[in-house]
């Protein structure tokens, strides 16, 4: 056997002993209802959404906008945001996100989304 499997299966072992511990689960379901939240404010401020999916997989629908303008403007602010089709994004970050990982999220979304309405304003 290799070093290198015994190492991978003591790790194994941990990751699988924190995940079945009660309080992760209960963690990752806080931590999804407050992405949840704030996304659905950043839709409203924005007139973006109605949100989709469940827990820590979520799309944001945009409307008069485009997914890729959107998604170019989050990387300028240093987040990677994945796309669901032309006009929505698409949003799953890590199980083991934080609130505070999910709060600088919200704000670089916000400062892109921003970003996009000031650039479209000044097309117009």
């Amino acid at each position: 056997a290799c070093p290198g499997e015994a190492l991978l299966t003591v790790a194994g072992v941990a990751v699988l002993g924190a995940v079945l511990d009660g309080s992760f689960f209960a963690q990752t379901r806080e931590v999804a209802e407050h992405l949840r939240e704030g996304l659905a404010h950043l839709a409203r401020r924005h007139a973006h959404g109605p949100l989709r999916g469940h827990g820590l997989m979520l799309g944001l629908p945009l409307i008069g906008q485009r997914a890729r303008v959107v998604q170019r403007a989050a990387r300028e602010q240093g987040l990677l945001l994945g796309m669901a089709g032309d006009e929505c994004l698409r949003l799953s970050p890590a199980l083991t996100v934080s609130h505070g990982n999910v709060e600088e999220m919200l704000r670089r979304l916000g400062r892109a989304l921003q970003r996009v309405e000031q650039r479209c304003e000044e097309v117009a």
